[in-house]
């Protein structure tokens, strides 16, 4: 059971968030609330020890696996494990392995991605792919989206891991994500993707959740962007908590 002076540090910053009286786990974003430019932001590591039995690591992070993120966090400090982190890249892949079994996929994405893919059973770019799963490719080309954009075109269905077009760096660095090569094949095809899978829509919540054991009105999610975790958070009938610069505190102010 968590520490009843939750109850007066929830404000809900999206309307319709309603706090539980009663929390008894937390739902954390990762960049820009645990860690930025890849170092942890002062405090994070100390909040995530302190509630590591019942805390979950939801992200739109779509470059790293759960085992993979896990082992980079274990070198930052941070005692998680693969089970308690949820993000939208894996998500994505596992959801569309369940939709389209065996499909050929063409996948804009990190190498541990399409790893993962090959793993649910999926033919990673191959020829006549029945979906395309847009994910954080660093080295995204022109060549690039002229193949995923026909792939569209001839039939395939239209997968984005998530929606956001850029998240904090280090130095305020602006670092591009998947909703920015998103809207590069939407605007050659004409149209927008089948479905995003991350935040603001609420499955990478639900899922933690349930790994967690809670319902909704025992949980709070914790994040730095409203648009994503605090939509996501009432999309899934949690309670939320902001924090970063537009917020004006850090997750080491947090007391739960």
């Amino acid at each position: 059971m968590l520490n009843h002076t939750m109850r007066r540090e929830v404000r809900p910053s999206i309307p319709g968030a309603s706090p539980s009286a009663d929390l008894r786990g937390v739902l954390i974003d990762l960049d820009g609330t645990l860690i930025r430019g890849g170092r942890p932001i002062p405090g994070a590591t100390t909040f995530v020890a302190r509630h590591q039995s019942n805390l979950a690591i939801v992200s739109n992070n779509s470059s790293d696996t759960p085992g993979t993120l896990a082992a980079c966090l274990k070198d930052m400090g941070f005692p998680i494990t693969a089970e308690q982190i949820f993000l939208a890249g894996a998500i994505a892949v596992e959801q569309i392995a369940m939709l389209h079994p065996g499909a050929a996929i063409h996948l804009l994405g990190s190498d541990p991605l399409k790893d993962l893919a090959r793993a649910k059973g999926l033919a990673v770019d191959q020829p006549a792919a029945k979906a395309v799963l847009v994910a954080r490719d660093e080295d995204f080309t022109y060549g690039k989206l002229a193949k995923a954009a026909n792939a569209i075109r001839r039939g395939a269905k239209f997968y984005a891991a998530n929606a956001d077009l850029s998240h904090p760096g280090a130095d305020d660095w602006l670092t591009p994500e998947t909703g920015a090569l998103t809207l590069s094949i939407a605007a050659v095809v004409g149209r927008s993707p089948d479905m995003v899978f991350g935040k603001p829509h609420g499955l990478l919540l639900s899922r933690a959740m349930a790994y967690l054991g809670l319902r909704p009105d025992e949980a709070v999610m914790i994040g730095d962007n409203p648009a994503t975790d605090g939509l996501g958070a009432r999309e899934a009938g949690v309670g939320f908590i902001e924090v970063g610069d537009r917020a004006g505190r850090t997750i080491n102010e947090i007391r739960l």
